[in-house]
């Protein structure tokens, strides 16, 4: 067993990108591996993760708990990255965007989280894209959201910066990432 793990994390914000980067992860398992990265099953890793983010912060916080999450998605002992995509982590689509704040339950998703992963390299890739871009194709189905931003659209101000900031203050430790949604395709090498 690794005694520091190198993750790579994608867990939001929700990006056409997500799926399409699962596939070619899953894809070239065999390429992963043979540079000491796995990208476990997508269903089985977020049942687990799901388990295991129920447990309290101590709990998560004991090497015994990192220990199990890793025997339990890992198919090859050395693995040295372990990578994980699901952009509705910090938050669903009809949550993602609340009286102003891109989602306002981002710092209590990331928590737990950090804590299991403790004493590891945290990589966080957030690919973004432009803000026009992400409504229609992202929130396009939020209730009430279209008739909020024609109603007042003055009162509307959207800034990736200030979310990059409450992840860096949620995660301090971690390495963040932001990618172009645009530019995924020419860059996904560099995720593992």
């Amino acid at each position: 067993m690794i005694n520091a793990y190198d993750y790579r994390f994608l867990l939001g914000p929700h990006s056409e990108i997500s799926l399409p980067l699962q596939r070619l992860l899953t894809q070239n398992s065999k390429r992963l591996h043979e540079v000491g990265s796995e990208f476990p099953p997508v269903k089985s890793h977020r049942e687990t993760m799901k388990k295991m983010l129920k447990r309290t912060v101590l709990e998560l916080a004991s090497p015994s708990a990192h220990n199990e999450y890793v025997n339990s998605i890992l198919e090859k002992t050395e693995t040295e990255c372990i990578i994980y995509t699901y952009d509705a982590f910090i938050g669903s689509r009809k949550n993602a965007l609340v009286d102003g704040v891109l989602y306002p339950s981002l710092e209590k998703k990331i928590y737990p989280l950090r804590q299991l992963t403790q004493g590891h390299n945290v990589t966080l890739v957030l690919p973004l894209q432009h803000v026009v871009q992400f409504i229609e194709k992202e929130l396009k189905n939020v209730p009430g959201l279209r008739k909020e931003l024609s109603s007042n659209p003055g009162d509307f101000s959207f800034s990736w910066l200030t979310f990059v900031w409450r992840i860096r203050e949620a995660w301090p430790e971690a390495r963040i990432v932001l990618w172009d949604v645009d530019q995924v395709a020419f860059n996904w090498p560099g995720f593992v």
